[in-house]
């Protein structure tokens, strides 16, 4: 499982519009050094989801189709790129003819709800957390990891996003 390029550009999108209420695609594209074309399609995929309210001609831009409260990271992730998975058997199991009695299957779901709900935090939160810290987004995240199998967390920090790791957003 990866996030892709055109998810990690979804979630920038969705943190700009939320932070600016609205703004118009091409200025997300400016300020964050992205293609254009590749912006509008991304806010192509969102508005298509229900993510964002897009408005053409002067004053035109993104809005958000509803409150940053109420828009997980996941959603924005899974709108341009479809379900994460960390496994086919997971996503399918009934497709999986060694499902039952597949000492991995159980691990692969757990951990595939581990991910889900690790990236169920709101839009609101990540403005919160990038108000006050970037230290307080690695601490929004360890309070919804789970506990591996022996009892630890298996948390990381995401740097490395972007050349010179400045992160996603």
């Amino acid at each position: 499982m990866l996030v892709t390029r055109e998810a990690d550009y979804a979630v920038t999108c969705v943190l700009e519009v939320a932070r600016y209420k609205h703004i118009s695609a091409a200025e997300i594209a400016r300020r964050h050094d992205i293609s254009s074309s590749f912006v509008a399609n991304i806010v192509h995929s969102l508005a298509k989801a229900g993510i964002a309210v897009t408005t053409r001609g002067a004053g035109g831009g993104v809005s958000l189709a509803r409150p940053p409260d109420s828009l997980t990271l996941l959603e924005v992730i899974e709108a341009v790129q479809g379900r994460l998975t960390v496994n086919s058997c997971v996503a399918h199991p009934r497709q999986c003819d060694r499902t039952e009695g597949c000492s991995a299957y159980a691990v692969f779901r757990d951990v595939q709800n581990q991910l889900r709900l690790g990236l169920d935090v709101t839009f609101a939160e990540l403005l919160e957390a990038s108000d006050e810290s970037e230290t307080h987004v690695a601490d929004l995240y360890a309070a919804t990891a789970r506990p591996g199998p022996d009892g630890s967390s298996n948390t990381t920090t995401r740097t490395d996003a972007r050349p010179g790791g400045e992160g996603c957003a």
